[in-house]
Protein backbone atom coordinates (compact mmCIF):
# COMPACT_ATOMS: atom_id res chain seq x y z
CA UNK A 1 0.00 0.00 0.00
CA UNK A 2 2.26 2.59 1.14
CA UNK A 3 4.53 2.03 -2.10
CA UNK A 4 0.93 2.87 -4.51
CA UNK A 5 0.71 6.29 -2.12
CA UNK A 6 4.06 7.24 -2.62
CA UNK A 7 2.77 6.94 -6.52
CA UNK A 8 -1.04 8.09 -6.26
CA UNK A 9 -1.21 10.90 -3.03
CA UNK A 10 -4.28 10.93 -4.08
CA UNK A 11 -4.64 7.66 -1.17
CA UNK A 12 -3.32 9.35 1.78
CA UNK A 13 -6.94 9.25 3.25
CA UNK A 14 -6.80 5.53 2.79
CA UNK A 15 -2.86 5.31 4.51
CA UNK A 16 -5.09 7.11 7.39
CA UNK A 17 -7.71 4.59 7.43
CA UNK A 18 -4.66 2.14 8.15
CA UNK A 19 -3.05 3.87 10.51
CA UNK A 20 -6.72 4.04 12.60
CA UNK A 21 -7.75 0.50 11.43
CA UNK A 22 -7.68 -0.82 14.73
CA UNK A 23 -10.42 -0.83 17.59
CA UNK A 24 -12.65 1.15 15.87
CA UNK A 25 -10.91 4.43 15.35
CA UNK A 26 -11.52 5.01 11.68
CA UNK A 27 -14.74 6.21 12.05
CA UNK A 28 -12.98 8.99 13.67
CA UNK A 29 -11.22 9.55 10.84
CA UNK A 30 -13.56 9.21 8.58
CA UNK A 31 -15.95 12.18 10.38
CA UNK A 32 -12.98 14.48 9.45
CA UNK A 33 -13.04 13.38 5.32
CA UNK A 34 -16.33 12.77 4.15
CA UNK A 35 -17.71 15.29 2.83
CA UNK A 36 -19.21 17.35 6.14
CA UNK A 37 -16.51 17.35 8.00
CA UNK A 38 -16.93 17.96 11.35
CA UNK A 39 -15.11 19.58 14.27
CA UNK A 40 -16.38 18.39 17.83
CA UNK A 41 -19.45 16.26 15.91
CA UNK A 42 -20.48 19.59 14.35
CA UNK A 43 -21.03 19.60 10.35
CA UNK A 44 -18.88 22.74 8.95
CA UNK A 45 -18.89 24.35 5.55
CA UNK A 46 -15.96 23.35 2.96
CA UNK A 47 -13.49 26.50 2.16
CA UNK A 48 -10.81 27.60 -0.51
CA UNK A 49 -8.71 24.42 -2.05
CA UNK A 50 -5.34 24.11 -0.69
CA UNK A 51 -2.61 22.03 -2.90
CA UNK A 52 -0.73 19.21 -1.31
CA UNK A 53 2.19 18.61 -2.65
CA UNK A 54 3.89 15.49 -0.97
CA UNK A 55 8.00 16.01 -0.58
CA UNK A 56 8.29 12.54 -1.60
CA UNK A 57 6.90 13.23 -5.48
CA UNK A 58 8.07 15.05 -8.51
CA UNK A 59 4.78 16.70 -9.39
CA UNK A 60 1.89 18.37 -7.47
CA UNK A 61 -0.61 15.78 -6.36
CA UNK A 62 -3.60 16.31 -3.83
CA UNK A 63 -6.15 18.89 -3.09
CA UNK A 64 -7.73 19.52 0.03
CA UNK A 65 -10.93 22.29 0.78
CA UNK A 66 -9.82 24.90 3.24
CA UNK A 67 -10.62 22.90 6.99
CA UNK A 68 -12.87 20.21 4.90
CA UNK A 69 -10.24 17.50 4.08
CA UNK A 70 -10.54 16.08 0.30
CA UNK A 71 -13.89 17.37 -1.18
CA UNK A 72 -12.81 19.79 -4.24
CA UNK A 73 -16.68 19.74 -4.94
CA UNK A 74 -17.30 23.01 -3.09
CA UNK A 75 -14.80 25.86 -2.73
CA UNK A 76 -16.57 28.85 -0.66
CA UNK A 77 -14.54 30.62 2.17
CA UNK A 78 -14.97 28.83 5.49
CA UNK A 79 -12.68 29.27 7.43
CA UNK A 80 -14.57 31.83 10.43
CA UNK A 81 -17.31 29.56 10.00
CA UNK A 82 -14.77 26.72 10.63
CA UNK A 83 -13.05 28.79 13.54
CA UNK A 84 -16.96 29.78 15.29
CA UNK A 85 -17.81 25.53 15.44
CA UNK A 86 -14.79 24.70 16.93
CA UNK A 87 -14.82 27.08 19.63
CA UNK A 88 -18.24 26.25 20.53
CA UNK A 89 -17.50 22.09 20.33
CA UNK A 90 -13.68 23.35 22.84
CA UNK A 91 -15.90 25.28 24.68
CA UNK A 92 -18.48 22.43 25.42
CA UNK A 93 -15.80 19.77 25.66
CA UNK A 94 -13.37 21.81 27.64
CA UNK A 95 -16.25 22.39 30.53
CA UNK A 96 -16.56 18.05 30.86
CA UNK A 97 -12.62 17.90 31.08
CA UNK A 98 -12.28 19.92 33.79
CA UNK A 99 -15.28 18.66 35.63
CA UNK A 100 -13.40 15.06 36.03
CA UNK A 101 -10.78 14.66 38.54
CA UNK A 102 -7.13 15.51 37.90
CA UNK A 103 -6.24 11.73 38.00
CA UNK A 104 -8.75 10.86 35.79
CA UNK A 105 -7.08 13.04 33.28
CA UNK A 106 -3.92 12.07 33.75
CA UNK A 107 -5.36 7.70 33.26
CA UNK A 108 -6.62 9.17 29.47
CA UNK A 109 -3.48 11.05 29.31
CA UNK A 110 -2.04 7.75 29.52
CA UNK A 111 -4.15 5.95 27.48
CA UNK A 112 -3.43 8.39 24.39
CA UNK A 113 0.01 7.88 24.87
CA UNK A 114 -0.36 3.89 24.54
CA UNK A 115 -2.74 4.46 21.77
CA UNK A 116 -0.09 6.48 19.69
CA UNK A 117 2.61 3.93 20.49
CA UNK A 118 0.38 1.20 19.28
CA UNK A 119 0.26 2.76 15.78
CA UNK A 120 4.00 3.55 15.53
CA UNK A 121 4.61 2.19 11.79
CA UNK A 122 1.47 3.49 10.45
CA UNK A 123 1.70 7.13 11.52
CA UNK A 124 5.64 7.44 11.21
CA UNK A 125 5.01 6.27 7.79
CA UNK A 126 2.23 9.03 6.99
CA UNK A 127 4.71 11.69 8.37
CA UNK A 128 7.45 10.73 6.36
CA UNK A 129 5.32 10.14 3.03
CA UNK A 130 3.82 13.77 3.63
CA UNK A 131 6.63 15.51 5.11
CA UNK A 132 9.51 14.66 3.57
CA UNK A 133 11.49 13.20 6.68
CA UNK A 134 13.42 9.91 7.13
CA UNK A 135 11.32 6.83 7.85
CA UNK A 136 13.74 6.90 10.89
CA UNK A 137 13.51 10.07 12.28
CA UNK A 138 9.85 9.45 11.93
CA UNK A 139 9.34 6.82 14.15
CA UNK A 140 11.42 8.47 16.80
CA UNK A 141 9.48 11.55 16.67
CA UNK A 142 6.05 9.62 17.55
CA UNK A 143 7.65 7.46 20.24
CA UNK A 144 8.46 11.15 21.79
CA UNK A 145 4.64 12.20 21.35
CA UNK A 146 3.82 9.11 23.40
CA UNK A 147 6.46 9.83 25.83
CA UNK A 148 5.18 13.58 25.99
CA UNK A 149 1.42 12.71 26.54
CA UNK A 150 3.03 10.06 29.67
CA UNK A 151 4.74 13.49 30.93
CA UNK A 152 2.23 14.90 30.75
CA UNK A 153 -0.06 12.57 32.37
CA UNK A 154 1.98 12.56 35.01
CA UNK A 155 1.49 16.15 36.18
CA UNK A 156 -2.05 16.30 35.73
CA UNK A 157 -2.83 15.73 39.11
CA UNK A 158 0.59 18.00 40.41
CA UNK A 159 -0.50 21.35 40.39
CA UNK A 160 -2.13 23.21 42.96
CA UNK A 161 -2.79 26.37 44.60
CA UNK A 162 -1.41 27.28 47.90
CA UNK A 163 -2.53 28.02 51.30
CA UNK A 164 -1.19 31.95 52.29
CA UNK A 165 0.03 32.22 55.79
CA UNK A 166 -1.52 35.72 56.80
CA UNK A 167 -1.67 37.65 60.24
CA UNK A 168 -4.93 37.59 60.73
CA UNK A 169 -8.13 34.80 60.52
CA UNK A 170 -8.93 35.44 56.95
CA UNK A 171 -8.06 32.30 54.95
CA UNK A 172 -6.11 33.43 52.03
CA UNK A 173 -5.36 30.82 49.23
CA UNK A 174 -4.45 30.61 45.24
CA UNK A 175 -6.23 28.26 43.25
CA UNK A 176 -5.22 27.31 39.55
CA UNK A 177 -7.14 26.60 36.89
CA UNK A 178 -7.16 26.56 33.13
CA UNK A 179 -7.70 29.54 30.95
CA UNK A 180 -10.13 27.44 28.67
CA UNK A 181 -9.47 27.14 25.16
CA UNK A 182 -5.85 27.69 23.66
CA UNK A 183 -5.16 28.39 19.75
CA UNK A 184 -2.21 26.88 18.82
CA UNK A 185 -0.30 26.86 15.56
CA UNK A 186 1.96 24.91 14.37
CA UNK A 187 4.65 24.50 11.86
CA UNK A 188 5.32 22.03 8.96
CA UNK A 189 8.86 21.35 9.80
CA UNK A 190 7.84 18.64 12.95
CA UNK A 191 4.07 18.13 12.30
CA UNK A 192 3.15 15.20 14.93
CA UNK A 193 6.35 16.88 17.18
CA UNK A 194 4.26 19.86 17.49
CA UNK A 195 0.83 18.02 18.35
CA UNK A 196 2.87 16.31 21.33
CA UNK A 197 5.00 19.18 23.23
CA UNK A 198 2.08 21.61 22.02
CA UNK A 199 -1.14 19.65 23.05
CA UNK A 200 -0.19 17.45 25.83
CA UNK A 201 0.02 19.64 28.23
CA UNK A 202 -2.40 22.19 27.35
CA UNK A 203 -5.14 19.18 28.31
CA UNK A 204 -3.02 17.71 30.75
CA UNK A 205 -4.34 21.04 33.09
CA UNK A 206 -7.18 21.12 31.80
CA UNK A 207 -7.94 23.51 28.37
CA UNK A 208 -9.15 22.84 24.77
CA UNK A 209 -7.29 23.04 22.27
CA UNK A 210 -7.63 24.37 18.31
CA UNK A 211 -4.95 22.96 16.83
CA UNK A 212 -4.03 24.79 13.38
CA UNK A 213 -1.08 22.93 11.82
CA UNK A 214 0.48 24.09 8.20
CA UNK A 215 -1.60 23.44 5.61
CA UNK A 216 1.25 21.47 4.31
CA UNK A 217 1.36 19.34 7.01
CA UNK A 218 -2.41 18.07 8.45
CA UNK A 219 -2.88 14.90 8.40
CA UNK A 220 -0.74 13.61 10.89
CA UNK A 221 -2.24 15.77 13.57
CA UNK A 222 -5.73 15.03 12.27
CA UNK A 223 -4.67 11.21 12.54
CA UNK A 224 -3.34 11.98 16.53
CA UNK A 225 -6.53 13.50 17.24
CA UNK A 226 -8.62 10.74 16.33
CA UNK A 227 -6.34 8.59 18.33
CA UNK A 228 -6.81 10.71 21.31
CA UNK A 229 -10.66 10.46 21.30
CA UNK A 230 -10.61 6.96 20.84
CA UNK A 231 -8.53 6.68 23.88
CA UNK A 232 -11.37 8.87 26.08
CA UNK A 233 -10.64 12.40 25.28
CA UNK A 234 -13.97 14.23 24.86
CA UNK A 235 -15.01 14.88 21.84
CA UNK A 236 -14.40 18.63 20.86
CA UNK A 237 -11.83 18.81 23.39
CA UNK A 238 -9.09 18.41 20.40
CA UNK A 239 -9.85 20.35 17.04
CA UNK A 240 -7.55 20.16 14.38
CA UNK A 241 -7.96 23.17 11.64
CA UNK A 242 -6.72 21.89 8.74
CA UNK A 243 -7.01 25.70 6.47
CA UNK A 244 -4.53 28.60 5.74
CA UNK A 245 -3.47 30.95 8.58
CA UNK A 246 -4.98 33.95 7.33
CA UNK A 247 -8.78 32.59 6.89
CA UNK A 248 -8.79 29.66 9.82
CA UNK A 249 -6.34 31.08 12.27
CA UNK A 250 -7.20 34.53 12.05
CA UNK A 251 -10.54 33.98 12.75
CA UNK A 252 -10.31 31.54 15.67
CA UNK A 253 -7.94 34.33 16.80
CA UNK A 254 -10.84 36.97 17.07
CA UNK A 255 -13.11 34.31 18.40
CA UNK A 256 -13.64 35.55 22.73
CA UNK A 257 -13.63 31.63 23.00
CA UNK A 258 -10.17 31.69 22.69
CA UNK A 259 -8.14 32.61 25.76
CA UNK A 260 -4.70 32.76 24.67
CA UNK A 261 -2.31 31.80 21.87
CA UNK A 262 0.74 29.97 20.68
CA UNK A 263 3.10 30.65 17.41
CA UNK A 264 5.51 28.69 15.93
CA UNK A 265 7.09 30.22 13.02
CA UNK A 266 8.16 32.93 10.80
CA UNK A 267 8.85 36.61 12.19
CA UNK A 268 6.78 38.11 9.47
CA UNK A 269 3.38 35.80 10.56
CA UNK A 270 4.27 36.21 14.52
CA UNK A 271 4.12 39.83 13.97
CA UNK A 272 0.45 39.65 12.46
CA UNK A 273 -0.40 36.66 15.42
CA UNK A 274 0.82 39.23 18.16
CA UNK A 275 -0.96 42.01 16.23
CA UNK A 276 -4.51 40.23 16.87
CA UNK A 277 -3.93 38.96 20.28
CA UNK A 278 -2.99 42.73 21.07
CA UNK A 279 -6.34 43.90 19.97
CA UNK A 280 -8.08 41.19 22.66
CA UNK A 281 -5.29 42.06 24.99
CA UNK A 282 -5.04 37.96 25.39
CA UNK A 283 -1.77 36.28 26.01
CA UNK A 284 0.23 35.33 22.90
CA UNK A 285 3.67 32.95 23.33
CA UNK A 286 5.22 33.64 19.74
CA UNK A 287 8.74 30.81 19.00
CA UNK A 288 9.80 32.84 15.91
CA UNK A 289 13.17 30.73 15.33
CA UNK A 290 16.55 32.54 14.41
CA UNK A 291 20.30 31.57 13.59
CA UNK A 292 22.13 29.02 15.63
CA UNK A 293 25.88 28.80 15.35
CA UNK A 294 27.83 26.25 15.81
CA UNK A 295 31.68 27.38 17.54
CA UNK A 296 34.64 25.72 17.45
CA UNK A 297 37.71 26.37 18.83
CA UNK A 298 41.41 24.68 18.09
CA UNK A 299 41.15 23.04 21.01
CA UNK A 300 38.26 20.77 20.27
CA UNK A 301 37.99 17.34 19.56
CA UNK A 302 37.86 18.49 15.67
CA UNK A 303 36.76 15.40 14.24
CA UNK A 304 33.59 15.13 16.82
CA UNK A 305 33.24 18.91 15.96
CA UNK A 306 32.98 18.61 12.32
CA UNK A 307 30.14 15.46 12.72
CA UNK A 308 28.72 17.32 14.71
CA UNK A 309 28.64 20.75 12.81
CA UNK A 310 27.08 18.71 9.59
CA UNK A 311 24.37 16.99 12.21
CA UNK A 312 23.23 19.89 13.00
CA UNK A 313 23.05 21.67 9.66
CA UNK A 314 21.72 19.03 7.40
CA UNK A 315 19.90 17.63 10.40
CA UNK A 316 15.75 18.19 8.70
CA UNK A 317 17.41 19.54 5.19
CA UNK A 318 18.38 22.63 7.69
CA UNK A 319 14.05 23.01 7.99
CA UNK A 320 14.47 24.28 11.46
CA UNK A 321 14.63 26.91 13.69
CA UNK A 322 17.86 25.32 15.82
CA UNK A 323 19.56 24.38 12.91
CA UNK A 324 23.28 25.44 13.12
CA UNK A 325 23.20 27.21 9.70
CA UNK A 326 26.31 28.78 10.74
CA UNK A 327 29.62 27.83 11.69
CA UNK A 328 32.39 29.91 13.66
CA UNK A 329 35.59 28.33 13.66
CA UNK A 330 38.87 29.75 14.86
CA UNK A 331 41.13 30.64 12.87
CA UNK A 332 43.87 28.64 13.43
CA UNK A 333 41.84 25.43 12.75
CA UNK A 334 39.45 26.14 9.91
CA UNK A 335 40.77 24.65 7.02
CA UNK A 336 40.89 21.25 8.95
CA UNK A 337 37.33 21.82 9.80
CA UNK A 338 35.78 22.72 6.57
CA UNK A 339 37.47 19.95 5.12
CA UNK A 340 36.11 17.26 7.36
CA UNK A 341 32.81 18.92 7.13
CA UNK A 342 33.13 19.09 3.64
CA UNK A 343 34.24 15.60 3.61
CA UNK A 344 31.18 14.52 5.25
CA UNK A 345 28.72 16.51 3.34
CA UNK A 346 29.55 14.67 0.17
CA UNK A 347 29.03 11.12 1.38
CA UNK A 348 25.44 12.16 2.61
CA UNK A 349 22.91 10.06 0.48
CA UNK A 350 19.69 11.44 -1.05
CA UNK A 351 16.62 9.63 -2.01
CA UNK A 352 12.60 8.74 -0.67
CA UNK A 353 11.94 8.98 3.00
CA UNK A 354 11.24 5.62 3.27
CA UNK A 355 13.86 4.13 2.00
CA UNK A 356 13.99 0.75 2.59
CA UNK A 357 10.95 0.19 3.62
CA UNK A 358 9.77 0.41 -0.03
CA UNK A 359 12.64 -1.22 -1.28
CA UNK A 360 14.60 -3.68 1.04
CA UNK A 361 17.61 -3.30 -1.20
CA UNK A 362 17.58 0.56 -0.44
CA UNK A 363 20.91 0.82 2.37
CA UNK A 364 20.33 3.19 5.20
CA UNK A 365 18.15 6.13 5.85
CA UNK A 366 18.68 9.15 2.96
CA UNK A 367 18.91 12.77 4.17
CA UNK A 368 15.41 14.60 4.77
CA UNK A 369 13.58 16.38 1.77
CA UNK A 370 12.70 19.96 1.32
CA UNK A 371 8.92 20.16 2.44
CA UNK A 372 8.01 21.59 -1.28
CA UNK A 373 9.07 22.79 -4.62
CA UNK A 374 9.23 26.39 -3.13
CA UNK A 375 11.27 25.89 -0.56
CA UNK A 376 13.77 23.76 -2.82
CA UNK A 377 13.95 26.48 -5.29
CA UNK A 378 15.08 28.43 -2.44
CA UNK A 379 17.52 26.49 -1.08
CA UNK A 380 19.06 26.21 -4.95
CA UNK A 381 19.05 30.11 -4.85
CA UNK A 382 21.50 29.87 -1.87
CA UNK A 383 23.94 28.00 -3.70
CA UNK A 384 27.07 29.42 -5.18
CA UNK A 385 28.02 28.73 -8.53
Amino acid sequence: MWREICEDPALIPNAVEECLRHNGSVAAWRRLVTRDTEVGGIPIAAGSKLLIVTASANHDEAHFADADLFDIRRDNAAGAEVAKQACIAAREAQKTWWSLTHAARGRILYAVAANVRAHNEPLAMLESMSQGKPIRDSRREVEMVAEMFEFYAGWSDKFYGHVIPVPTTHLNYTRREPFGTILHIAPWNTPILSFGWQVAPTVAVGNAVLLKPSELTSFTSLAVAALAEQAGVPVGLINVLAGYGHTTAQAAIADDVVKKVVFVGSPATGIRIAEAAARRVIPCILELGGKSANIVFDDANLDLAAIGAQAAVFSGAGQSCTAGSRLLIQRKVYEQVVDKVAEGARKLRLGHPLGYVLDKRVPGHPCRLAIRRLQAQRLRAYQRH
